[in-house]
């Protein structure tokens, strides 16, 4: 019987994502380098959270049903495949973890850098997953250390305006 093989890797993103050292307290600790207030983004990472979900779903769709609070992040996985890299196992292949971030604004006037928003979340999100001390994902889970971040168009919606950050993780199991 195979065991929780995307489960798994869900497990070690949000364990990291969650943890007191992780997203919020790096946003709390990079904010100033980018003259940014330390309040900016929080997810609330309980279970009866407004603005973070396991799942990948259109915040377009939780706006018109009046249960989002932005920023809004998610996380789940895009894919998994078996691909045989090692024989005689159950799986063993590759799965692709996504952590998405929807930030919305209210329009403020002469805002004409929300870019640094992006770069300061970018930075934090790649130290929290990359840190040498959260490296020990555990054995069949293997992480390869690429994150892709992946940034929209600013668009119409939300408060007023709004972004999306995709950060692409990739991993293995052999299990």
């Amino acid at each position: 019987m195979v065991g929780k093989i995307s489960q798994q890797v869900l497990d070690a993103v949000y364990a990291r994502l969650s943890a007191a050292n992780g997203f919020n307290a790096g946003i709390i600790a990079q904010a100033p380098n980018y003259s940014l207030p330390t309040n900016f983004i929080s997810i609330d990472w309980s279970t009866a959270s407004q603005n973070f979900y396991y799942d990948q779903i259109d915040s377009e769709l939780l706006e018109k049903s009046g249960t989002i609070v932005y920023p809004f992040a998610c996380l789940y996985i895009a894919d998994s495949a078996h691909t045989g890299e090692q024989r005689f196992t159950q799986f063993s292949g590759l799965i692709r973890c996504v952590f998405e971030i929807n930030l919305s604004w209210v329009p403020m006037r002469g805002m004409q850098n929300r870019e640094i928003y992006s770069n300061c979340i970018e930075d934090v999100v790649i130290d929290v997953i990359n840190r040498v001390d959260n490296q020990n994902w555990g054995k069949p889970l293997v992480y390869n250390g690429g994150v892709q971040c992946r940034r929209s168009p600013t668009v119409f919606g939300a408060q007023n305006y709004k972004k999306k950050l995709t950060f692409n993780l990739l991993f293995g199991l052999h299990q």
